[in-house]
């Protein structure tokens, strides 16, 4: 157990989780329990698609520092300011300078 732990890089005792989990379920005890469902804290398309269309159409020409700031300010979004700044830069281009 000891040489199978230092192995893989964890404890003695997360290897005999590990192993007894194989015991019980097969290959499958050993994938991530959340593999393949999107994240928790994902932000919704629809928030992207406002987010979007208010860079756009209704604040077009201001910077992410000053957009983000209206968000808050203004349209009661908040959103971290990286956020925004990712939602921009993934609107196919569409990016206020």
């Amino acid at each position: 157990m000891a040489e199978a732990a230092q192995l893989l890089g964890r404890s003695v005792r997360q290897v005999r989780r590990l192993r007894a989990a194989f015991r019980a379920r097969g290959v499958a005890a050993l994938v991530h329990g959340n593999r393949g469902r999107p994240p928790g804290n994902r932000i919704a398309d629809r928030i992207r698609a406002r987010v979007l269309h208010l860079a756009t159409k209704v604040y077009v020409g201001l910077n992410d520092h000053h957009f983000h700031d209206l968000l808050t300010q203004r349209e009661d979004l908040t959103l971290s300011r990286p956020s925004v700044q990712r939602i921009l830069r993934a609107g196919s281009g569409t990016m206020v300078s």
